[in-house]
């Protein structure tokens, strides 16, 4: 007992460590318009056994629970989507195009991957075997890589992000569905070693695992909606999620079922069941960076690049190419044989290449298996996957970015530019807060000056922003007034509503203009200026908002509302 919590207490600073790295790594990565789940997993790979080993395959192991907790949100979250707005948004082409393309996709993966297990030692039974669980697993898209960068790009609203997300849960359902199917099938030819019980009871084996894992989660999704009527805390109905993913877990281990599908459709039956359900799924979607993080440094720790790139041969290589060929081709047939946008064809594959999760679990459970086939099949779906799970991020940001779902935001840091608040101002607020600084010692907290008052969360323009991107500005940011900075965040002025009206009209000169050009507005307030030369600036401009610069620079650090002014002033 003793020696486990001392591993414990040796892991959990090792985790915080990736962690930390994760976060920092995942920042650069955004920096150089990579993907942040990208970042993360090569935090796993560099702190897993291909890297410093800090986390050995041992600590991994220990965190096995956490990973499956954190899988189970993943896919709760992804359930939680197909609530009735969403139905009424998405076509039933979206539902008819995922089945075609995922079927699409196991036809050619199959083949394919049938003509390369001829440079195996398998006999003919063993190759369809093989090609066959490697067609089957080829359809799983990676849900939690998918999902963290449809998020980080902003882009949920999208035809192509909607497309996503419906094959995301038909291709969880159709994989793990159809590697049971696969192999009740062999079993039942002698191909594949199996339980020594009758046809029937495979098949209500088989139909219990399923059928049992869809009542399960309606039963949790009916419980949480019967909760969460009655509780008004929020960190409780975030508990009770938790707990009932957990509970879903423990279910499956006792009664054979399939953990997958438990978290997916609990989901789904949630934000169905109740009015409010959607709530719930809304805050749980705004807690899931840390519990991404988590799961992505510890699937690149499952990466052991000096056995996987030896063992992966030339099924190995002939898997990976064949799923990118079928994935590519495939999402353009199925577009034109289900009427799908063309627009959605041509970006499809490339947003799904990304390859973890389901596959991983599929495989895993193989393990259990004697056949010479299972630990092929497993070796080469885990060494595809690294080089899945670094593409697929980087293509399918590109697809989003392509197909214009990307808000500007997301994809163009150059065009926005944010106030800072230098660490000089956060010791004087907390001397300040603390009750230790005295406005008598210290004038720029005095209650006279209006640099207490200054709005620090202000999103400013770059002054090179082109009219589409100032358009994509405006939209996604609600101000009384839009600064426009240069590149050093020094202050240039303010956007004119009224001249961005002008040039929307005038093709000429719309293609020609740049943020600064719209600029109509210079003044601006300094922070160190009182609140009598606030209120009487406010009063010759008759304006809502001042941009407020620093006092030594002209750089811009907030904006000022004349509402605050006057409250400050009859305190």
């Amino acid at each position: 007992m003793e020696s486990t919590i001392e591993v414990a207490i040796d892991v959990v600073p090792i985790l915080g460590l990736a962690l930390t790295a994760a976060f920092i790594i995942g920042k650069i990565a955004h920096q150089l318009n990579i993907p942040q789940v990208t970042g993360y997993i090569l935090t796993g790979v560099v702190f897993g056994p291909t890297g410093f080993n800090l986390l050995s395959e041992d600590v991994v192991t220990s965190f096995e629970s956490i990973n499956d907790i954190a899988f189970g949100l993943i896919l709760f979250n992804i359930g939680g989507e197909f609530h009735r707005n969403f139905f009424k948004q998405v076509a039933w082409t979206h539902v008819r195009y995922s089945l075609v393309y995922g079927g699409l996709i196991f036809l050619i993966v199959f083949f394919s991957c049938f003509l390369f297990a001829g440079f195996t030692e398998l006999d003919l039974a063993g190759r369809l075997v093989v090609s066959s669980f490697l067609g089957i697993v080829a359809t799983a898209a990676a849900p939690p890589t998918t999902l963290l960068v449809i998020k980080e790009n902003h882009a949920e609203e999208g035809a192509l992000a909607q497309t996503v997300m419906v094959f995301l849960a038909l291709g969880t359902i159709l994989s793990v569905v159809g590697s049971h199917v696969i192999a009740l099938i062999f079993q039942n030819l002698g191909v594949w070693s199996g339980q020594s019980d009758g046809h029937l009871v495979q098949l209500l084996y088989l139909l219990w695992s399923i059928g049992g894992s869809v009542l399960a989660g309606f039963l949790l999704g009916l419980m949480l909606s019967y909760w969460e009527q009655r509780e008004q805390e929020e960190s409780e109905l975030l508990l009770a999620v938790i707990c009932s993913i957990i509970f879903g877990l423990a279910l499956s281990h006792y009664l054979h079922l399939e953990p997958l599908l438990i978290s997916l459709f609990m989901g789904f039956f949630l934000v169905n069941l109740s009015p409010a359900g959607l709530m719930i799924h809304v805050k749980i979607k705004g807690m899931g960076l840390s519990i991404y993080a988590i799961f992505f440094v510890l699937a690149g720790a499952h990466i052991h690049l000096q056995e996987q790139v030896v063992s992966i041969g030339v099924l190995g290589i002939g898997y990976v190419l064949s799923r990118i060929v079928a994935m590519l081709v495939s999402s353009t047939l199925a577009a034109r044989l289900t009427k799908e946008q063309v627009k959605v064809g041509r970006y499809m594959g490339w947003a799904t290449l990304s390859h973890a999760g389901a596959a991983m679990a599929i495989v895993i459970k193989l393990r259990g298996e004697v056949a010479v086939s299972a630990e092929i099949i497993e070796t080469v779906v885990l060494s595809s996957i690294f080089i899945f799970e670094i593409i697929g991020p980087v293509t399918l940001r590109h697809a989003l970015i392509r197909f214009g779902e990307v808000k500007v935001g997301a994809i163009l840091d150059h065009v926005t530019s944010r106030a800072t608040f230098s660490i000089v101002d956060m010791f004087h607020y907390l001397w300040s807060n603390l009750g230790l600084l005295s406005p008598n010692h210290d004038h720029h907290y005095c209650v006279t000056t209006i640099k207490p008052l200054v709005d620090r969360s202000v999103v400013a323009v770059n002054a090179k922003a082109n009219m589409s991107e100032v358009i994509s500005y405006i939209r996604t940011h609600s101000s009384a007034i839009y600064p426009v900075v240069d590149d050093d965040h020094l202050f240039k002025g303010v956007l004119s509503i009224n001249e961005l009206k002008r040039a929307m009209f005038d093709p000429l000169f719309c293609r020609m203009v740049v943020a600064e050009r719209l600029i109509v507005d210079q003044v601006e307030i300094s922070e160190d200026s009182t609140i009598e030369e606030a209120i009487t600036l406010f009063g010759q401009r008759a304006v809502e908002a001042l941009p407020v610069t620093r006092s030594n620079s002209n750089m811009l650090v907030g904006i000022i509302y004349h509402k605050d002014v006057i409250f400050a002033a009859h305190k």
